[in-house]
């Protein structure tokens, strides 16, 4: 190799200069992030600040438009045993009508209803990481659909 070769490869001109562009363009952007106006600007004296404590100090506030509110956090206390009641306090009440009600005896069947909900869902979840391993493979998509429709005679009869 004389002296004046390089190892490296060079890239086009083109190429150099695309990428000169991007750098600088990084660098503007990082200058502009760095020393711009920001977000929130400071404020300069605002005249808002007189009304701003005027209002802390009432009990109730004026909007724009004329109406009279209560302070924020301050309201009249709610009788005992109320709470506030909303549309979807009203579409849930149904479903807390028997709260701290349980099955009134411990039965066998009420244990098999429970360990083949367990099986079952551990089951799908072995099945959903066998799939996400690789292990278990699915056929392609576009013979999916007759996998399925001859999975089940298939797995009872097998081959035809």
């Amino acid at each position: 190799l004389s002296s004046h070769q390089c190892i490296c490869p060079q890239l086009p001109l083109s190429s150099a200069k695309m990428a000169g562009r991007a750098v600088l363009l990084c660098l503007a952007a990082a200058l502009l992030l760095i020393a711009g106006p920001s977000f929130v600007t400071p404020s300069r004296g605002s005249p808002r600040s007189a009304d701003i404590a005027r209002a802390a100090n009432s009990e109730t506030i004026v909007q724009g438009t004329g109406k009279k509110l209560p302070k924020y956090g301050v309201r009249d206390p709610l009788p005992k045993g109320m709470s506030i009641r909303t549309g979807l306090s009203d579409l849930l009440k149904p479903l807390n009508s028997e709260v701290g009600v349980t099955a009134k005896e411990d039965s066998v069947g009420t244990y098999t209803v429970l360990l083949l909900g367990i099986v079952l869902l551990f089951l799908f979840y072995t099945l959903l990481l066998l799939i996400n391993n690789q292990s278990v493979l699915l056929p392609p998509e576009d013979e999916f659909d007759e996998y399925v429709a001859n999975f089940l005679p298939y797995f009872f009869f097998g081959e035809k």
